[in-house]
This record gives C-alpha cells, sequence and structure tokens, in this order.
C-alpha cells in the first residue's frame, strides 16, 4: 500500500512538471525573456532548450542572406554597404548585399548595450539601447567622435531604439511603456517635435520619399505590421502585415526595404531580408519609379557647415555626384557607385575629399547618372 502511494505520488509530480515545462514553452512573450506559469511571469533562463522551425525563406522576401552575429539589431544602409550591429558580440559589420564583411569594429567604448543605426550620408549613428545614448561614429576608425542623449536617457527602462534620417533630421523610436517617435536635431540631439506610435513595440524605423515607416512586433515568431506614418502629425497613414519574424532594424535602399530578422530564441531567423512592398500605397502614390532623373537643390541653401544634396533616378545607373569649386576643381567625390532606381539624400559638410575645410564660397554640385548630366549652384557661409 505504501509502495502504491509512494509511485502515485512520484507520478502525479512528474506529470505536474511536465504539464508546466508544456505550457511555459508555449508562453515566451514578446520580448523573449519570460514566460508565464498559472499566470505568474518569470525569468526565462534555458533559450538552449527553445528551437525554431522556420524557415529563412518567407513568402513575401525577395531575397536573405544570414547576419554574421548571433544578435543582429540595428541595420543602415549608405548607398553600397549594409551596417550591422550585434548585440552579443557587440560589434558593428560592414557588409556586401550578399552579406560578406568588408570590415568590422567594436561599438563605441561608452556604449553599454547595442540598439538601432542610420547613415546620415556622412557618418554612422549608433543609438545605444540601454544607455540611452546616440554616437556618430567615424567609420574610417570605428571611433565615436561625438555623442548626444536620447530623450529616454535617466529613465528607469530607456528602451531607446529605432534611427532614421530624413535628410535634415533624426527620426528615433522608443518602445515599450513609454513609446514614443521623436524628432531630433541632428546638431545637439534636442526633441523638434514627437508623436505616440499606435503600438509600442516600433523598433525599427525608416524614412522613405517624405514619410517615416515602422514596423511593429506583433509576435515574436510569425512576424509584426508595417505603418506607413505622416511624419508631422504621426497619423497612420496605412499599414499592413509584415512576415519577417521578430523584425529589428529596418531600411530602404530607394526600392525595397531591408529588415533584420533577430535571434532564433527570440523567433526570429539571423537573417536580413529584402523584402516586397506590403504596402500597395506605397508603389501607387508615394514611393513609385520616378517619371525623369532629377537633381534637387541642396538645403538648406546658404548653409555653414553642412547641406544636403537630393536626387532622383529613373533606372539602375552608374553614379557620381561630386562637389566642386568654382574654378572647376574637384572638391569632394559624395557616391560613386551603381544605385537603383529610387530617390536618395546626401549631406555635404564642407570638407574635401582630404576631410580639410574648405573656405566659404560658391561650390558647384554635379550629378552623373549613366548619360544624365545636371550641375547645381550652393553657397557656404562660415
Amino acid at each position: 500500500m505504501r509502495t502504491n502511494l509512494i509511485f502515485l505520488t512520484c507520478s502525479l509530480l512528474l506529470g505536474i512538471s511536465l504539464f508546466c515545462n508544456q505550457m511555459s514553452a508555449q508562453n515566451i512573450d514578446t520580448y523573449g525573456n519570460n514566460k508565464y506559469i498559472a499566470g505568474v511571469r518569470v525569468p526565462y533562463t534555458s533559450p538552449q532548450s527553445y528551437e525554431t522551425t522556420l524557415s529563412p525563406t518567407l513568402l513575401d522576401t525577395l531575397y536573405s542572406f544570414p547576419t554574421q552575429g548571433t544578435w543582429p539589431t540595428g541595420l543602415a544602409w549608405d548607398g553600397q554597404y549594409f551596417w550591422n550591429c550585434d548585440h552579443d558580440s557587440l560589434m558593428i559589420y560592414k557588409l556586401t548585399t550578399t552579406g560578406d564583411v568588408v570590415s568590422s569594429f567594436p561599438i563605441p567604448d561608452s556604449a553599454v548595450s547595442s540598439g538601432g543605426l542610420e547613415w546620415d550620408g556622412n557618418y554612422l549613428w549608433f543609438a545605444d539601447e540601454r544607455a540611452a545614448i546616440l554616437f556618430k561614429i567615424d567609420t574610417t576608425t570605428g571611433l565615436a567622435i561625438e555623442h548626444f542623449h536620447l530623450p529616454s536617457f535617466g529613465q528607469e527602462d530607456p528602451n531607446g531604439w529605432g534611427l532614421a534620417w530624413d535628410g535634415q533630421y533624426f527620426w528615433h523610436s522608443q518602445y515599450g511603456d513609454s513609446a514614443m517617435i521623436y524628432k531630433l536635431n541632428p546638431q545637439n540631439g534636442q526633441v523638434v517635435s514627437s508623436f505616440v506610435p499606435p503600438k509600442s513595440l516600433i523598433l525599427g524605423i525608416t524614412w522613405a520619399d517624405g514619410f517615416l515607416y515602422g514596423v511593429n512586433i506583433d509576435f515574436a515568431s510569425s512576424g509584426g505590421t508595417l505603418y506607413k506614418f505622416e511624419p508631422s502629425s504621426g497619423v497612420v497613414l496605412d499599414s499592413a502585415f509584415w512576415e519577417v519574424p521578430y523584425p529589428l532594424g529596418l531600411v530602404w535602399d530607394g526600392q525595397y526595404f531591408w529588415n533584420v530578422s533577430s535571434k532564433i530564441f527570440y523567433g526570429g531567423n539571423q537573417r536580413i531580408y529584402q523584402v516586397s512592398n506590403p504596402i500597395t500605397s506605397i508603389d501607387n502614390n508615394s514611393i513609385n519609379k520616378p517619371s525623369s532623373f532629377v537633381l534637387m537643390q541642396n538645403y538648406p541653401n546658404p548653409f555653414n557647415p553642412t547641406t544636403t544634396i537630393s536626387y532622383r533616378l529613373l533606372t539602375t545607373s552608374d553614379v557620381d555626384l561630386s562637389i566642386f569649386n568654382n574654378l572647376g576643381q574637384k572638391v569632394k567625390t559624395l557616391v560613386k557607385t551603381k544605385q537603383s532606381a529610387g530617390t536618395y539624400q546626401f549631406q555635404w559638410n564642407g570638407t574635401s575629399d582630404e576631410s580639410l575645410e574648405v573656405s566659404s564660397g560658391i561650390y558647384l554640385y554635379r550629378l552623373r547618372a549613366n548619360s544624365f548630366i545636371e550641375t547645381r549652384k550652393m553657397i557656404l557661409l562660415r
């Protein structure tokens, strides 16, 4: 009798244990950090036990390649290469469009975690998620040359993440309970304006043809939602299902979106995806292929010390965007690469190819795109 009772008790305890394990494996939250047992949130401490069955080939994706690190986060596009940071290695990688490493360097010394990345035409910018600090990085040395506090600096749970560049200002997404999207002055990091997003987990954001786009992590393994915002008001103009699992860093290359799928433990694939456009209004209205090649007037003009030059390409072209002084001598090559059809923006900070400051005066900027050539005038006032 006693033996049977002990056996029955052990069997019951084993059954409860297996049931709890099964339930906890099915209740990893969208952060991937916790699980729930009988409604109680407890730390999830066994990432090795979580396996994904996701395929790297998804319905809405055109192409993908694996990331170099095991916990990819931010993504930037400089017109020729991707920049991707990794939370496990705390490294930033320069990648080709096939995923090959061109170069790499550690995140800034004073940074404590990974986060968002953005390219402003001259420099790489890195948003430290936990420290809530925005770093300006010289990619030739990998060193931070300037930094600002993000709006969430000093908060108990800062969650500073996504970065986008509109040619004049930064846009920054803060996720979680205090979710907000900020427009920031690049000179000092001060808030110009802000709006509350419709969801609290918009981590990846990017700028495309006058609109801000952000992707929200709805469920770790099943993708999210892509939102199109009117930037001055924050009004949602459109949205669509986004299939990339656990989407983080987001960029627009002038023709396609590219999106980081994060750590496998979180439900991602540790890949960078090229994604077909799920918002039809993008193709039909705002981000359609331009009807002609256009070189736009720089803004601001006159300027000191930085100005933005924008242009549109009708077709894939060999592009050369260069700056000349009023004697016709080349001062700076801003772009020299092949680019797809679309709209592009680059900044000139009033320096030469030798990184020397040029003097005040009239300068010319010239765009060559296949057989198209156009030149415009701008004025630097120091």
